[in-house]
């Protein structure tokens, strides 16, 4: 944690010396979230309500997974430069450098302007529970806390398997990026408008929906359509913690194997 710390703040400290970029790129990625937003206002202005949400119901999940979403990017920036990395040999550096890889590669680079997506995605969080008049309660406050941590860790854990894809495909990006960015577009509506083979595949294989959704149920004290046990909201940090576990052994096994270019 040190070397991450340390690698991240010379990276902040670097970037913040430039204010008005800076500025900027905060400004237009929380712009380009504000038309997402925009987008899910349009559409449930045509449908008063999906799978028994409302449209501010609807617009928390959004924030939700948005908010987690931009925390994950900002935590693991560094490690879009990995296709680049494995290409060019320059993973060999790492390899013989006494910190472990994965931290190396991950704190790289932190770009702040991802705090445009925390931002704007925080905002909608914030407005969806004032406009469903939200009455707080411990267990309603730790689930919205565990379901921010929780879809972190899934988002998280998936750019890391795509980051250790790279050793075997180098241009392995869009993949993956069906799962994060698909992931979060998808997660953003309640899962039973979904087929079932969707929600299969984001409920179990790779959890974005189970992290987002099933918290929403008791932060939004709305029942659940498809009629999950009660306890399930409460499995999030466990969903959570097991595929980020494996995501951290699949790039282990693909370092093990590490080549390097062959020139």
């Amino acid at each position: 944690m040190d070397v991450y710390l340390a690698m991240m703040g010379a990276s902040l400290r670097a970037q913040a010396s430039y204010r008005r970029s800076f500025l900027l790129e905060v400004f237009g990625r929380g712009w380009i979230a504000l038309l997402e937003l925009a987008a899910v206002i349009a559409l449930m202005t045509q449908a008063t309500e999906l799978a028994g949400f409302g449209r501010d119901e609807v617009i928390y999940l959004y924030g939700a997974v948005t908010a987690a979403l931009g925390i994950a990017e900002l935590l693991t920036d560094g490690l879009n430069d990995m296709p680049e990395l494995v290409r060019l040999g320059t993973f060999d550096g790492v390899l013989v450098r006494p910190a472990p890889a994965l931290i190396q590669v991950m704190a790289r680079q932190c770009r702040p302007y991802h705090l445009g997506r925390v931002a704007q995605g925080a905002l909608a969080m914030g407005f969806g529970l004032w406009a469903t008049g939200f009455a707080p309660s411990p267990d309603r406050l730790a689930m919205v806390l565990l379901q921010l941590a929780s879809a972190t860790a899934v988002f998280a854990g998936i750019f890391v398997a795509e980051a250790g894809t790279c050793v075997f495909a180098v241009a392995s990006g869009e993949l993956f990026n069906a799962f994060s960015f698909g992931g979060q577009e998808l997660a953003k509506f309640p899962m039973p408008i979904y087929g079932r083979w969707l929600r299969l595949v984001f409920l179990g294989l790779v959890p974005v929906g189970f992290v987002s959704y099933f918290p929403s149920l008791v932060v939004l004290d709305h029942p659940d359509p498809m009629g999950w046990p009660a306890w399930t909201p409460w499995a999030t940090p466990l969903v959570a913690g097991l595929f980020l576990a494996l995501t951290l052994r699949w790039w282990s096994f693909a370092v093990d194997r590490y080549r390097s270019t062959g020139s």
